[in-house]
């Protein structure tokens, strides 16, 4: 995962992480990946990176804001429950 995602994830994640409360959500939230990349995307992606972002980036059915995943993170996670697919 993206070094990024996780703060991305827990600022729109709906709750409070006040320090007054109990239980805040940034605790209720557990990360588990084998690999953390920086925002270095030909690490990930290779040399090719520019193809796949003009791929994402094309795909007009997607709303534009979702095209690169959640926060423009360009991560690939597999989940362990349901969730929604947004992710390219």
């Amino acid at each position: 995962r993206n070094t990024n995602a996780q703060s991305n994830i827990i600022k729109n994640v709906i709750g409070s992480d006040h320090s007054t409360r109990k239980h805040r959500k940034s605790k209720k939230i557990y990360f588990y990946s084998k690999y953390n990349y920086s925002h270095n995307l030909e690490v990930r992606w290779g040399d090719r990176v520019t193809d796949i972002i003009k791929l994402c980036e094309s795909k007009t059915k997607i709303y534009k804001k979702g095209r690169k995943g959640h926060g423009d993170v360009m991560s690939n996670i597999v989940f362990y429950h349901s969730i929604p697919n947004n992710i390219p």
